[in-house]
């Protein structure tokens, strides 16, 4: 395929010292696709940095799975990760798992109905009046669209 057509990998397969995984199907914008990529820590955990100096966001990565599978544009999307850490400035979440599911996402312009689930073992906040209301492991279930800004 050309960039504006798509990519069609057979197999790919990453193998390093931290981190693990396989790439395999088809991406087309102009017709059927069906891709899948996962990922997962030959260790405990692969731990990235993101955000900024101001804004720091320390992740340890565990596994991802991403899978896409349907017509053109707007394929079904489904996304898992396991997450044993994320740290940011002002919080830090232990355990945090989520399973995500669009049945038409616009990879295009990462718009489209999303829903899931989202699951933290502990949440610790820097404000001793919200960190009692977070006590103990929390599930939320989403439901909604994500949109552009405007």
């Amino acid at each position: 395929f050309s960039s504006a057509g798509g990519v069609a990998i057979d197999r790919a397969t990453l193998s390093g010292d931290k981190i693990s995984g396989k790439a395999a199907g088809t991406i087309n914008p102009n017709g059927a696709s069906d891709f899948s990529l996962d990922l997962a820590s030959t260790g405990p955990s692969l731990p990235l940095a993101l955000g900024s100096t101001e804004s720091p966001i320390k992740l340890e990565l565990q596994a991802l799975s991403v899978k896409a599978a349907g017509q053109g544009t707007q394929p079904q999307l489904d996304i898992s990760a396991v997450l044993p850490s994320v740290a940011t400035k002002f919080s830090d979440v232990e355990g945090l798992t989520l399973a995500l599911h669009s049945d038409a996402f616009d990879v295009k312009s990462r718009t489209g109905p999303v829903s899931g689930t989202v699951t933290a073992n502990k949440i610790g906040l820097d404000n001793p009046t919200i960190a009692p209301l977070l006590a103990g492991k929390i599930t939320a279930k989403v439901a909604g669209d994500l949109a552009t800004d405007t």
